[in-house]
């Protein structure tokens, strides 16, 4: 949930070049941690693309405009979407809480 775009975009403030390799393949398995555990992918989602946007959108009213909107949607959802985005919001990172 947003790892590999910060990734590349620290790696890019810190003067490598990012690429990509059209011809990679990634063999995915199912059943990872979050998926087997629903509002667990439902919390990291929501917490994970504000504090994405907080650090990485630019600055000005629009984009704390659309981080807000985002945020209150999930709120109104409630349950695990509700607690991710508060604690986006509230720049709260580390191992989310048990769900």
């Amino acid at each position: 949930y947003f790892e590999d775009a910060d990734l590349s975009l620290r790696a890019r403030r810190a003067g490598w070049r990012v690429e990509v390799e059209p011809r990679a393949r990634v063999l995915h398995e199912a059943g990872s941690a979050a998926a087997a555990v629903p509002p667990l992918a439902e919390y990291c989602r929501a917490r994970s693309r504000i504090i994405f946007s907080r650090r990485w959108a630019p600055a000005g009213a629009g984009p704390v405009l659309a981080r807000w909107i985002f945020a209150l949607r999930r709120m109104a959802r409630g349950g695990a979407a509700r607690r991710g985005a508060l604690d986006g919001l509230l720049g709260r990172g580390g191992p989310p809480p048990a769900l």
